[in-house]
């Protein structure tokens, strides 16, 4: 909880005049509400405590795409607009660097602290994903871009950018079902089957979207059983009871 507060704190500061869009300056009076009240933490919320606490952990989060820094629905906003000056501020960008408190420190936090009244003790410092980095002292970087419409030319280059960085977490977002589509060889020749013909893994993260809301049989829903089916060896055997799975799902084929 210490270390989602100190992201907390990031998340919802801006600079000193700074002039916020003021549907933005909205937005972050209400994320301070959750982070005053642990309560109602939305996804777009949670999804930026899950950055960040892997930026203390020594972790790169990349992330690209069309239109990722505001989000598709307006629900992200990783990176924010001057409305005076066109200067740019990305929150996560400034989380600074964090040491855990001691168990002495949670079970007796400041008063007027929002811990004081959920302490609980903690365990070890937070691991890093570099050895020899001091997580007290180290953030790792934290890059967001807004892609141009070539998917197939962007995925690639991401993908490639994770299979050189391990440690990272890249991940690419298709803002729609369409967009995927666009992407579409660079998934088949080379995420789906790269470890089977040249034995090299990589841990790309894609964001599709599989909603159906009207908009088109491929516009609104990247279709993942699609990519589900590209990376299955066994098509027949499901997860559950072993043969008797198997069984129940050949006959089904039959």
């Amino acid at each position: 909880r210490a270390a989602a507060l100190h992201v907390g704190a990031a998340l919802t500061a801006l600079p000193a005049g700074f002039a916020a869009h003021r549907n933005i300056a909205k937005q972050l009076k209400a994320k301070r509400a959750m982070f005053d009240t642990g309560e109602h933490i939305d996804w777009a919320t949670g999804e930026a405590l899950a950055f960040g606490t892997l930026l203390l952990e020594g972790v790169h989060v990349r992330l690209s795409g069309q239109d990722v820094e505001r989000g598709t629905f307006s629900h992200r906003h990783a990176r924010l607009w001057d409305q005076k000056t066109g200067a740019a501020h990305t929150p996560l960008a400034h989380v600074a660097p964090y040491a855990p408190p001691t168990p002495d420190d949670a079970l007796h936090p400041p008063p007027g602290s929002p811990l004081s009244e959920k302490a609980s003790t903690r365990g070890p410092a937070i691991p890093t994903a570099h050895a020899g980095v001091d997580a007290a002292t180290y953030v790792a970087p934290f890059t967001v871009l807004n892609s141009n419409l070539s998917e197939f030319g962007v995925l690639g280059y991401e993908t490639g950018f994770a299979q050189e960085s391990p440690n990272a977490l890249v991940m690419w977002e298709a803002q729609f079902g369409d967009f995927s589509n666009g992407a579409q060889v660079i998934i088949d020749q080379f995420i789906a089957s790269g470890e089977a013909k040249w034995m090299r893994q990589c841990g790309i993260v894609l964001l599709l979207p599989h909603g159906y809301e009207g908009a088109g049989p491929e516009h609104s829903s990247c279709r993942p059983e699609r990519f589900l089916a590209a990376v299955d060896t066994q098509p027949l055997r499901f997860d559950g009871d072993g043969d008797a799975d198997t069984a129940a799902g050949s006959a089904a084929f039959a």
